[in-house]
C-alpha cells in the first residue's frame, strides 16, 4: 500500500537562489526514489503532496521539518492510499511554478483523477491558490 503526505509550511528565508535549488533537488530526489506528487510555492508559502512508499516519506517529511528553508509547518494529509493521484501527472512528480502550471494540475484533476476521494481533497486545498 502506498502512503501520502501533504503539508504547507512557511519560507523561512526569501531567497530565490535557495528556492531553485530547493525545486531541483525536490525534482531529482524524488524521481530516485519513486516518489510522485507536487511542490507549489506562492507568496512565501509551500504547498507539497508526496506520494510513495511509507517508509521512504517518513524518512524524507523528517527531513523536510529539519530543513532550515521551511517553517511553521502544518501537516494536512497523512495516511495510506489505496491509489497515488500523481503517478501519470508528468514525471510523476513536479514543481509548480506559475498561474498557468497551476492551472494545468486543476483541470488533471479534474478530468483525470475526478473519481478519487483524494483528488478531491487536494483541489480543495489547492482552491486558495486557485484564486
Amino acid at each position: 500500500m502506498d502512503y501520502t503526505i501533504c503539508y504547507v509550511s512557511s519560507e523561512k528565508d526569501k531567497d530565490i537562489t535557495n528556492l531553485t535549488n530547493l525545486f531541483s533537488t525536490t525534482l531529482a530526489n524524488n524521481n530516485k526514489k519513486d516518489i510522485t506528487g507536487i511542490l507549489l510555492y506562492l507568496e512565501g508559502t509551500f504547498l507539497q503532496v508526496l506520494e510513495g512508499n511509507q517508509e521512504d516519506l517518513k524518512t524524507l517529511f523528517d527531513k523536510i521539518k529539519q530543513d532550515v528553508r521551511h517553517k511553521d509547518i502544518f501537516v494536512i494529509i497523512n495516511k495510506g492510499i489505496d491509489q497515488r493521484i500523481f503517478d501519470q501527472y508528468k514525471s510523476g512528480f513536479d514543481t509548480i511554478e506559475s498561474k498557468e502550471d497551476l492551472l494545468k494540475l486543476q483541470q488533471y484533476l479534474t478530468n483525470y483523477k475526478k473519481d478519487l476521494d483524494s483528488s478531491k481533497s487536494i483541489l480543495g486545498i489547492l482552491e486558495p491558490f486557485l484564486l
